[in-house]
């Protein structure tokens, strides 16, 4: 055997593996690392005095004599009544979803998933890239025959070969190979004895070279090039619908931070509200404790020291609950410079648009069915569905495959001599056959086709569902914009009669009117519904603003009025030798207040 010729073979096969086979390994992950933000931010936060519960009423406001001083002050902390001690930060809508887009989380890991589709595209169309082999062998043949004149012969062969080339599938459903093969017959060569003299033992060496070109094509089953290339169109389908579940993120995530912004600052607004209800209770207990013991007794004092003590507790929940949502818009930010574990207070800026927009339902709907996401997802999936279903039908018809070969034959004791022959193409060889096969009842096949035919009218019967879902949603959220106006309008008439008759109490008050019990906790009742108007109107006033931004999001245009622009979308536009122009048939007045972002499937930068 010819050790040398087999392992120059070898190692060129190894090198070959060897150097398609690199890969770069991926970087370490370093919890650690990603948790040193938050727990260094934590070091600012400090815990709240509490004071153990109290057995008896302590208060400054108690009718006293003339010239009586009580010096019993209130014990809560001022942080627990006011958010002025607190570090904050004011953000616009513009910059809360600038950062949003730019930093969150959710969608950087939502954004992966178009880039993995669009791998497994890649990953499909490689069916089709040309494939390099390099095949080596040795072989061993040792036998042992008997000859015309009935004398045992030994028959040894050593025999080693290489076989590379090229093989590609064809779109067309056939397969090309082009190789050449190269044989070495190293034989033994011992002349029969016939004597007791022994002969010495000859070596011949023969070498064999074949250049071949062989095409198998099918004729019927998985003929045809949209057979073939379904797989990459169904990838290339789910890769499309991986975008547009990623612009759906997208469009919820900033939908939640719109949401936490305006109940954020509708949280606030409540605490201003609920802290001039507090001021104004002091100023009557105050009242009430100036005028001694005139007209003032212990039910008097009780009525005052109770509201005062209800409004300064809805005080304490409410500033807890604006620091929550400033959490949680910290956490919807995800910004590296506002930690969720700091102790900086994130408040609004910007306020609710103060002027009606009026909207046309049909053309609402027009838009509706002609962005919103699911509809493009579901057509994408009647798509891939109707394509399954073509290549299904395809797979009913037998298997007809035509096979050619085409060989050139060359022979020499010399590997050149026989290589060159082989390309002279003096001694041809050519084959031709059909492979024709059918399944017995094709029971198989039928049944896939059934099946895809069901789930492609199953897919088609759901998109009729998402239109109705559709048309039902965009009706919903265009009278949850007309409610909330309206709610506000009311509230806001219900602010001004309320504040007209605490007035008038004000001016009874004034007139030196008698402070009857009943008299004081209509006062009391009138300042509380005072509060409780004006808090009415300010949630409205937020649900106005959410409202809007819910009906652009059940149209799918939520990222337009954001003024956001998703860079797939707008390398498409130019492929296809448009402009974008963001401009909306409407114009709300917080689309002139909102960022104007870039932002692609692996991440976001600003335009």
């Amino acid at each position: 055997m010819n050790y040398r010729k087999m392992l120059v073979c070898w190692a060129v096969g190894a090198t070959l593996a060897a150097f398609y086979g690199c890969a770069p390994d991926p970087l370490p992950f370093d919890p650690s690392k990603m948790q040193q933000n938050n727990r260094q931010a934590a070091k600012e936060l400090t815990p709240s005095p509490m004071q153990p519960i109290s057995t008896r009423l302590e208060t400054t406001y108690e009718p006293r004599k003339p010239g009586q001083v009580t010096t019993r002050p209130t014990t809560l902390p001022t942080a627990a009544t006011s958010l002025d001690a607190l570090p904050t930060l004011r953000l616009s809508l513009r910059e809360v979803i600038h950062r949003t887009v730019n930093n969150n989380m959710d969608i950087r890991v939502a954004g992966y998933d178009p880039a993995v589709d669009s791998n497994r595209v890649v990953e499909a169309e490689s069916k089709f890239d040309p494939t390099f082999f390099f095949n080596p062998f040795w072989q061993n043949q040792d036998s042992q025959f008997n000859t015309a004149n009935n004398i045992n012969s030994e028959y040894r062969l050593d025999t080693w070969g290489v076989a590379t080339g090229i093989r590609q599938d064809t779109e067309s459903g056939g397969n090309f190979e082009l190789r050449h093969e190269t044989n070495d017959f190293h034989r033994p060569f011992q002349p029969f004895q016939t004597g007791p003299t022994t002969q010495p033992t000859s070596h011949q060496d023969f070498f064999s070279n074949n250049l071949v070109a062989q095409f198998k094509q099918p004729l019927l089953k998985n003929f045809g090039t949209e057979v073939n290339r379904a797989r990459i169109t169904v990838a290339k389908n789910d890769q499309r619908i991986s975008l547009l579940e990623y612009r759906k993120k997208l469009e919820e995530t900033l939908f939640d931070t719109e949401k936490t912004y305006w109940q954020l600052y509708e949280a606030e607004q409540e605490v201003v509200i609920t802290q001039k209800l507090l001021k104004a209770t002091e100023d009557t207990a105050e009242l009430l404790a100036k005028r001694g013991t005139q007209d003032v007794t212990r039910v008097h004092t009780s009525q005052a020291n109770s509201a005062l003590q209800l409004r300064r507790a809805s005080l304490i929940s409410t500033i807890s609950q604006v620091k929550d949502l400033s959490d949680q818009l910290k956490r919807l930010m995800s910004d590296p410079e506002l930690p969720v574990s700091g102790a900086l207070l994130v408040l609004p800026e910007t306020t609710p648009p103060l002027t009606a927009v009026i909207f046309d339902p049909q053309d609402q709907i027009n838009q509706a069915l002609e962005h919103r996401l699911e509809l493009a997802e579901q057509i994408l999936r009647i798509d891939s569905n109707s394509l399954i279903t073509r290549v299904a039908k395809n797979n009913l018809l037998p298997s007809l495959q035509a096979v050619t070969t085409i060989t050139s034959n060359g022979a020499s004791p010399y590997w050149d001599t026989a290589t060159g022959n082989s390309f002279d193409f003096d001694f041809m060889t050519y084959s031709f056959g059909l492979q024709f096969e059918v399944p017995l009842g094709n029971r198989q096949a039928q049944a896939i086709y059934q099946r895809t035919l069901l789930q492609r009218q199953q897919s088609i019967d759901a998109y009729r569902g998402l239109v109705d879902q559709t048309a039902l949603d965009v009706t919903q959220a265009l009278r949850s914009v007309e409610t909330a106006w309206n709610s506000r309008d009311a509230n806001h008439l219900a602010v001004l009669a309320t504040a007209e008759t605490l007035d008038a109490i004000t001016t009874r008050e004034k007139g030196e009117e008698a402070l009857t019990p009943s008299f004081v906790q209509l006062k009391l009742d009138t300042q509380l519904r005072l509060a409780d108007a004006a808090r009415s109107e300010s949630q409205a006033t937020a649900n106005y603003a959410l409202a809007i931004a819910a009906l652009e999001r059940a149209k799918g245009t939520l990222l337009r009025y954001n003024n956001v622009v998703m860079e797939e979308d707008r390398l498409d536009a130019i492929q296809r030798g448009i402009v974008l122009a963001n401009i909306p048939k409407y114009k709300p007045m917080m689309a002139a207040t909102r960022p104007t972002t870039a932002v692609g499937s692996g991440g976001a930068s600003p335009q």
